[in-house]
Parts: structure tokens; sequence; C-alpha cells
């Protein structure tokens, strides 16, 4: 639907970064919580097992642990143990730039379809997959993926009787995840419309739903989906860490 995105109070200090305009959004799904510590370990797991001979890519795919240092504060307890020990696997990852978290919305997109088409038994699952041997999405749609096929869909072409791949509209496979626009990550963080007919009920009580500075119990980050949800369901829409999305808006277009 359409809502009006922006900064609801005046803008005192006339930076024009916020400014109110009247947008459409499309239906889009969205997670429930922020990525955990220990969903982000379990992506680089994978990277480390895939491209074992690819230093780079490993490098690439671990998140910045630096950004916990602070010249007015001893952090590096977090430097060391934030990402890496099991008693912050349920906090949100930091750390990441807007590349890796692009990356990571392929790498999941990846990994969902794979698991899709070895339900239906359409593909071998192998753990020994290694680099280029890796399944894509992509490769898979564009008849370059064969190493592990081992069913075929019936086909209804005449000069190909031994049948075909999955195809995307044959709706097996998922679309690509990747980041909410500014404007639908605005929309979610608002909670919808009570009249539309959402289950759950949201709260005005900022102390109900987030965390800021006067209530964290003076820690820097907390476990995802401890608040209430808003009114569409998603927790840590206000407070705990900042968020990417996929565009900005800017008065210079």
């Amino acid at each position: 639907g359409r809502f009006t995105m922006g900064a609801l109070e005046e803008d005192v200090m006339n930076s024009r970064d916020n400014r109110e305009r009247t947008v459409s959004v499309q239906s889009f799904y969205m997670d429930e919580t922020e990525i955990s510590n220990v969903d982000w370990r379990e992506y680089v797991h994978w990277i480390k097992r895939v491209y074992s001979t690819y230093p780079q890519v490993i490098k690439n795919a671990l998140p910045d642990t630096l950004v916990w240092r602070s010249p007015l504060g001893y952090n590096e307890p977090f430097v060391t143990d934030y990402f890496r020990h099991p008693a912050y696997n349920d906090y949100p990852v930091v750390g990441v730039n807007w590349l890796q978290a692009n990356d990571y919305c392929i790498w999941r997109t990846d990994r969902v379809n794979e698991r899709l088409l070895v339900d239906k038994g359409i593909i071998e699952f192998d753990l020994a997959q290694k680099g280029a041997d890796a399944f894509s999405t992509e490769a898979y749609l564009s008849g370059q993926y064969d190493a592990r096929v081992k069913k075929l869909l019936p086909s209804l072409d005449p000069e190909k009787p031994e049948g075909r791949h999955v195809r995307f509209e044959d709706g097996i496979l998922l679309p690509k995840y990747r980041l909410p626009t500014e404007a639908e990550w605005e929309f979610a963080a608002r909670g919808g419309i009570k009249s539309m007919g959402y289950t759950y009920s949201g709260s005005n009580d900022i102390n109900e739903v987030a965390w800021y500075l006067d209530n964290n119990e003076e820690q820097e980050t907390q476990k995802v989906g401890q608040k209430l949800p808003n009114e569409l369901g998603l927790f840590d829409m206000s407070g705990n860490v900042a968020e990417w999305v996929q565009d900005r808006y800017s008065v210079y277009g």
C-alpha cells in the first residue's frame, strides 16, 4: 500500500535528508529478527569449508570485530569474544558492511534453494563440494550445473525427451533473499496498519519494544527477539543495532 515516509517532526537542523513523501510498497517478506552471530558463523563455516584454498574469500566473509574498540572505553573482550563465544550466539552480528550483507543474501538464497531441490530428490546433497563446483541458483537455472543432478522434470519438448531442469516458474525455487529497500524497512518498522487485520498487538511504549541507552542494563547489545514484536510480528525494529537497507534517500537523487 501507500504510506507517508520520512520525518514526523519538524526538521529543526534543516538536514533535508528525511523529507516527508508518499511512497508505494509492494508486498514483501522480512525476517522476524536481526541476523545473529550464530547465523553468521554458519555462513563463515560454509565459506571456510568450500573455499578453503581461497583465503581472501574467507577474510571477506568475516565481520570487522575492531568496530568494538573505542577511545572512551575498554571493549577489548567484545573484540575477541562477541562474534565467536557461544554466550553471544543469539546476539545480533555487528561489524558487517553493506557488501558483506549482500553476499550473505546471495549465499542464503543458494543454500535454501539447494535444500529445496535436495528434498525433492532432484539433486544430491554433497558436503564435499568445493569452489566453483558449489551449488548456486543462478548456475542451476542457466543449465550450467549438472554435477549432482539425480532427476529431471518431464519435458514437453520433443527434442529433449530425457527431461529438463527445474525452472523458476515451476514454483519449487524461492526468489532471491535481499536487503529491504529504505521504504520497505520504514514501513515494517512503523508496524503496519491495525485495521488490515494483523494478529500481533503492537505497543507504543518504547520500553516494551526497544533496547536503548536507559534500559539496556549497561550492555552494548541485547539478544534478538527479547522485546515485544511490533504489529507485523517483527522484533527490534527500534533500538539494539543499526541495520542495512538496499538503498538510501538523497535530496541529490
